[in-house]
């Protein structure tokens, strides 16, 4: 991974959520700064970014500038101005493999025999509901 500039932009400002460590207007301007980036999550404290070229997430502790930005971004989005800072890999304090988790197959839409409630038919005819009292049908 390259140096990283990040421009936080009165874009992203505008539609960026308060309080929000994936979805504030730095982790959405990282996201957009290069396509090898995907996931980040930014606090006062850090910042994670995961990259898909050699599947490592980098932590970084939160430059001064940035925690500035987003105490403000949090109290008053109106008062948040575009910036830019930078981010150098080799100053990342963490770098760990990201980690893939195979996905958790949902019993009720899973096909029937596949899931761990094997044996139990959970089709939607087989299940009873109670009467409704006073329902006429």
């Amino acid at each position: 991974m390259d140096r990283l500039t990040i421009r936080v932009t009165q874009e992203m400002i505008d539609i960026a959520t308060q309080r929000h460590r994936g979805d504030c207007a730095v982790a959405i301007a990282i996201r957009l700064a290069d396509d090898r980036l995907g996931w980040a999550r930014v606090d006062r404290d850090q910042i994670s970014i995961s990259d898909r070229t050699d599947e490592v997430r980098r932590v970084w502790v939160t430059p001064a500038r940035v925690r500035s930005f987003i105490d403000t971004f949090d109290l008053n989005r109106v008062a948040a101005q575009p910036f830019t800072f930078t981010l150098d890999p080799d100053v990342a304090f963490k770098v760990k493999p990201m980690v893939k988790t195979p996905p958790v197959p949902n019993p009720i839409r899973s096909p029937r025999g596949t899931s761990s409630n094997q044996g139990k038919n959970l089709s939607a005819r087989s299940v009873v509901l109670p009467a409704v009292v006073g329902a006429k049908g």
